[in-house]
C-alpha cells in the first residue's frame, strides 16, 4: 500500500490492480472514495482492461483461436509492479505475462501514473504495444464515491447538456435500445435508484469531457478528461449502496448480436507494434 498526501488530500493505492483504496479530504475531514463493503460490492476505484463491461458468453475470438475472459478484464486482479513512488505520485507498471497470454494472446505494457496536486488526483494511464502484432484493447475507470444520503438527493451535471441518449443494457450486454434523459436547463439530471434497475446509465459518443457530481446544491466533486474526451461514459450504483460510481470509457461491453471477433468490437482500440495509446483522467474535489 501507497500513500500519496498533500494539504488538501490524503489517497492510498494498492499495487494490486492499481486501486485507489482510499481518498480522504483532510480539510472537511470526509472520505471521498466509498468505503468497502462486500455486502454491496467487492471493490473501490478498479481499473478495467484489457476489456470494458461484458463480453457475450464470457469470451472472444482472434486470429481463429477463442478466449474466456472475465467482466472487466484481468488488471485489477493482477499486482503491478512499483516504478516510482514519491510523496505526491506513484507509478506503477503491468506487463503481459503467461498467465495474461492465456487469457489474452497479446504482449503490452500498461503503465499507471498517479499525481497529486492540490484538490486534484490526475491518472495517466498508457498502454504500449509490445509485440509483433496489432494489440486490442479497452481500458476503463470505475471509482466508487461516498454517498451521505439518499441517491434522490444528487445530480449529476453535464456542462451543455439538454438531453442525452442512454444505451440499454441487459444481462451486462447491449440490447441496441435507448432512451432519452432530459437535463434541465442548466445541465443537471437529477438521480433516482430507478434509473440502476437494470445496469449503469450509459453515454456514447456525446463529447462529455466532465461530470459534476452534487449533493443537494453542493458540488462534491468532478471527473474531467484533459485531452480528448472519452468515447463512453457509465454512471452506475447498486441500488441502497451507499456509493456511486462515475465512470470514463474507452471501450464498452458486447452487443447481444455481436460475432465475437475482438478486432471489430464496437469501441475497441487497435495499437500497432511499438506504439501507445493513452487514457488519462482527473478527480477534483
Amino acid at each position: 500500500m501507497f500513500t500519496l498526501e498533500n494539504h488538501q488530500s490524503l489517497v492510498k493505492i494498492s499495487t494490486k490492480g492499481a486501486q485507489i483504496l482510499r481518498w480522504f479530504d483532510i480539510q472537511t475531514q470526509k472520505d471521498i472514495l466509498w468505503k468497502l463493503d462486500e455486502k454491496y460490492w467487492n471493490r473501490v476505484a478498479p481499473i478495467l482492461f484489457p476489456i470494458v463491461g461484458r463480453l457475450k458468453n464470457d469470451a472472444y475470438r482472434f486470429q481463429g483461436s477463442s478466449y474466456s475472459l472475465g467482466q472487466h478484464g484481468f488488471a485489477r486482479e493482477c499486482e503491478f509492479d512499483v516504478i516510482e513512488s514519491t510523496k505526491s505520485s506513484l507509478v506503477l507498471r503491468l506487463v503481459s505475462n503467461a498467465q495474461t497470454k492465456a487469457v489474452y494472446p497479446f504482449d503490452f505494457e500498461l503503465v499507471v501514473v498517479y499525481e497529486l496536486e492540490g484538490s486534484s488526483l490526475k491518472a495517466k494511464n498508457r498502454l504500449k504495444n509490445t509485440g509483433e502484432h496489432t494489440l486490442f484493447a479497452s481500458f476503463g475507470a470505475h471509482p466508487g464515491f461516498h454517498l451521505i444520503d439518499d441517491i434522490n438527493e444528487y445530480s449529476i451535471h453535464i456542462p451543455g447538456a439538454t438531453k442525452m441518449e442512454r444505451h440499454l443494457i441487459d444481462n451486462g450486454l447491449y440490447t441496441g435500445e435507448t432512451m432519452w434523459l432530459h437535463f434541465d436547463h442548466e445541465g443537471f439530471l437529477k438521480l433516482d435508484d430507478s434509473y440502476f434497475e437494470k445496469d449503469a446509465i450509459v453515454f456514447k459518443h456525446e463529447q462529455i469531457r466532465k461530470i459534476d457530481l452534487y449533493h443537494k446544491s453542493n458540488r462534491i466533486l468532478g471527473m474531467e478528461i484533459p485531452g480528448e474526451e472519452a468515447p463512453y461514459w457509465g454512471i452506475w450504483k447498486k441500488q441502497g449502496a451507499p456509493f456511486i460510481c462515475l465512470e470514463p470509457w474507452w471501450g464498452l461491453a458486447d452487443h447481444v448480436n455481436f460475432d465475437g471477433d475482438i478486432t471489430s468490437k464496437e469501441g475497441i482500440n487497435a495499437v500497432i507494434p511499438n506504439e501507445s495509446r493513452s487514457f488519462e483522467y482527473s478527480i477534483s474535489i
